[in-house]
């Protein structure tokens, strides 16, 4: 497969999953698993398969990851629109904003996992986990009244599980476990002060 392939099909993957994640909102609206078309941390999973995937050097990964995350947003909003909800310009430009940072830094991290040098796939795996523990932590600061209910500590089983299940080795998996919270920690720090400003302003 060559590189502009991959990237078609990063494309189609994003437009089908943000269409698809769109759909699902209104069949979980109200239950835990309402997060898993709600969320950050599934978007960031699409991209960092992608650049899992594609047999492509760190450039091409972080176009497809950049092109996935564009895509999704494409996608999603596409479909609500069809669907004939109302769509935020402001909205829109938050996503893909933090797609064009997050998608490009996980597809890399992806495509870092065939790497030989170790510390770069321990790194790649904690990022992976890492979002999603970060995104748990915050769904657990959120008001007891809130819909998703047990649904944070979900997240943060899964990012551990998922980060133990993509590393290539059982040295892989017992470093990345030390490197995880410092991953979480750096991404609930960067979504706190800089994301979630970003939101509030659009």
């Amino acid at each position: 497969m060559g590189p502009w392939q991959g990237i078609a099909i990063a494309a189609v993957a994003g437009l089908a999953a943000g269409g698809i994640t769109d759909v699902l909102q209104k069949s979980l609206a109200g239950s835990s698993w309402f997060i898993l078309v709600n969320s950050g941390a599934v978007w960031l999973t699409v991209a960092f398969g992608v650049g899992m995937l594609l047999p492509a050097k760190w450039w091409t990964a972080a176009l497809a990851g950049a092109i996935t995350e564009a895509g999704l947003v494409i996608g999603y909003y596409a479909t609500a629109s069809v669907r004939g909800y109302p769509v935020s310009s402001g909205s829109v430009t938050a996503w893909v904003l933090t797609g064009l940072v997050g998608g490009p830094l996980l597809a890399v991290a992806g495509a870092a996992l065939r790497d030989e040098r170790q510390v770069r796939r321990i790194v790649a795996m904690a990022l992976l986990g890492g979002v999603w523990i970060e995104e748990g932590i915050r769904i657990l600061n959120l008001p007891r009244e809130s819909s998703y209910g047990p649904a944070g500590w979900y997240e943060i089983v899964f990012g551990v599980v998922l980060a133990l299940i993509v590393a290539r080795s059982t040295k892989d998996r017992l470093l990345g476990l030390l490197v995880l919270p410092v991953v979480a920690l750096a991404a609930f720090l960067f979504t706190e002060y800089i994301l979630t400003p970003l939101f509030a302003s659009m």
